[in-house]
């Protein structure tokens, strides 16, 4: 059982993560048609009151960035996979890039639209922050899923470990911390 965990960790990682890109590829092949009613309904609500023209104003330009974000995690997820499930050691640079990236946009999110109600996002941070709640659920539809499972912190955390014990194995162990390196 010891001998195959890291293994059977990576290319489990990599099924899913695959699956994950196919699904996150699925939801998002909508997202477009979603926003085109969504822009529709807030241009109907700013034809009806003149005070709501302040509220989406970045519609478009929000919608557009976070989705070419979620699109750029899901074509990583790909090489990815390859590269887990054959055990390379690129796939354990890509699983932190990609994942690492995922957890921190996944963190990030809220902090931002905290930042943009603070002082330092000036007047346009209401508006901003307005838009990011009207459109923002849409626009990360393409990797919803794998967060509302935490999948990319379980992934980052159970694959570096599997890395680990496989580096062990072949005898590619890093150095401790307390090592002084020789140039």
């Amino acid at each position: 059982m010891k001998t195959l965990f890291p293994g059977i960790a990576l290319r489990f990682i990599a099924f899913c993560s695959l699956g994950f890109a196919a699904l996150g590829a699925f939801d998002m092949s909508g997202t477009f048609s979603a926003f085109a009613v969504a822009q529709k309904s807030a241009m109907a609500a700013r034809a009806q009151n003149s005070s709501l023209s302040i509220l989406f104003p970045h519609l478009e330009t929000v919608f557009h960035s976070i989705t070419a974000i979620n699109a750029m995690f899901i074509v990583f997820l790909v090489p990815t996979s390859i590269f887990l499930w054959r055990l390379a050691p690129r796939g354990r640079i890509l699983l932190n890039l990609v994942f690492g990236g995922e957890v921190i946009y996944w963190l990030g999110f809220p902090l931002f639209k905290m930042f943009l109600l603070s002082d330092w996002a000036g007047g346009g941070g209401p508006s901003l922050w307005g838009t990011l709640g009207y459109i923002g659920p849409l626009a990360n539809s393409g990797i919803s899923s794998q967060l509302n499972i935490a999948f990319p912190a379980i992934a980052l955390v159970v694959g570096n470990f599997a890395y680990n014990v496989l580096d062990r194995r072949q005898g590619m162990a890093p150095l401790p911390a307390s090592v002084p390196h020789s140039s």
